[in-house]
């Protein structure tokens, strides 16, 4: 039922926006800086992480500004997206607009430097994820909670 009701949530989400997503890179080729602003979740029915990716690629600015307004999102969408930051050559320099939270708090991790607009938040938590099976199936989602969960404690 979750899996239905999802869908059908961001489909009204993006219906609202147009059609747009809240993810955008500006000046990418500006000799000085390049705006990155994350303002949608990460992964499924958000930003997504190959798009992501393949746009950072195209900066040449020796810094970027990242500005952060998300819910977070899937972990490994989240990680991938740290990882390319982390990877890109420029200083990263990180804004929370509104919210970091979830797989957003590591998409901030990445950044040189960080920052707290006013009356911004950031949520840091878990690794969640919704299992459905026998005690198999559940055991093994234990598994892969610790295996998510543990890594990102060092961040």
């Amino acid at each position: 039922m979750l899996d239905q009701m999802l869908p059908r949530a961001y489909a009204r989400y993006r219906a609202l926006a147009n059609g747009r997503t809240g993810y955008r890179v500006r000046n990418q080729h500006d000799d000085e800086r390049a705006v990155v602003e994350l303002y949608d979740a990460i992964g499924a029915y958000g930003v997504s992480p190959r798009e992501f990716v393949a746009d950072l690629r195209g900066i040449t600015a020796p810094v970027i500004e990242l500005h952060i307004n998300s819910p977070g999102g899937l972990y490994y969408d989240g990680l991938t997206i740290y990882n390319a930051l982390l990877d890109h050559p420029a200083r990263v320099e990180a804004i929370v607009d509104g919210l970091a939270a979830s797989a957003a708090s590591f998409v901030l991790q990445a950044a040189e430097h960080r920052t707290m607009n006013r009356h911004s938040e950031l949520m840091i938590h878990d690794a969640l994820m919704i299992t459905f099976g026998n005690e198999a199936d559940h055991l093994d989602s234990v598994a892969q909670l610790g295996r998510g969960s543990d890594p990102l404690a060092g961040l």
